[in-house]
């Protein structure tokens, strides 16, 4: 049931980025939106392939709890809000994405990999053994995409933190602003 929930989050966050935040214009947005389409497509496989992959599924939606700090920078204006609220936003942001999206995944996709013991090879569908697979291929492309992502992270928090010392290191990056 708890699955179930989940992919109705990745649906309705999915709705509001294309028709109120209109999140289809740039790039990073597209990636935003391909990310939740596959999230959903996961959850289902997660459903299908049962064992412990709804449950790790349901943890995994953890990670959206970063989604509160990146939607409220949206909706306040990406480039427009300044001052110490949107320097304190984008610090949560970064803080949140780091502990829920960073760290929680590989611990996630290890605990994918040792819970495989629970299949038995020899009497399981094909298509569960799909299932366990290629959520496991997923899990990991979802995080290195997240990584991706962690990288315009950090550099947009320094060129908020240290706008002078940022521009001298890192030059601003068009996508992520």
């Amino acid at each position: 049931m708890l699955c179930t929930f989940t992919m109705s989050y990745f649906c309705f966050d999915l709705v509001t980025m294309i028709f109120v935040l209109k999140d289809s214009n740039n790039s990073l947005g597209r990636q935003h939106i391909i990310h939740h389409f596959v999230g959903i497509f996961i959850g289902m496989l997660a459903l299908l392939g049962g064992m412990q992959m709804p449950k790790l599924f349901s943890v995994a939606m953890i990670c959206e709890f970063s989604q509160i700090f990146m939607n409220l920078r949206n909706i306040m204006g990406k480039n427009k809000w300044k001052g110490q609220i949107a320097t304190c936003n984008q610090v949560a942001f970064f803080l949140s994405y780091t502990m829920f999206r960073v760290m929680l995944f590989p611990m996630l996709i290890y605990s994918n990999v040792k819970c495989s013991y629970l299949y038995d090879y020899e009497n399981t569908a094909i298509l569960h053994k799909f299932a366990f697979w290629f959520n496991t291929l997923m899990f990991l492309g979802i995080y290195l995409l997240n990584l991706f992502w962690y990288n315009l992270i950090i550099k947009g928090l320094l060129l908020i933190v240290f706008p002078k010392k940022a521009l001298i290191e890192v030059k601003q990056d068009d996508e992520y602003n």
